[in-house]
């Protein structure tokens, strides 16, 4: 929600920006607690846990970058640069 204090006056576009980063940190968080309790579980158990991940940190990245691409677009378009 700190987004809202980077531009000149909060609009609309900053509330979506931040409405979207609010919403990709939710649920990376909820992702990384069920990774964690996933891991923890099969190692209190002894358990044979699959502990590589290809897609999480993959995604979490492009949302991520999507976020970052979505907040320089609105900016861009709020000071006339295109």
């Amino acid at each position: 929600m700190t987004l809202l204090n980077f531009g000149a006056k909060p609009n609309g576009a900053s509330f979506i920006v931040a409405g979207v980063f609010t919403l990709i940190t939710i649920i990376s968080v909820c992702y990384s607690l069920a990774i964690y309790l996933y891991r923890s579980q099969a190692i209190r158990n002894q358990k044979v846990a699959r502990y590589y991940d290809k897609w999480g940190p993959s995604a979490l990245c492009v949302s991520l970058l999507a976020g970052v691409l979505l907040n320089f677009s609105f900016e861009g378009r709020e000071r006339n640069l295109w």
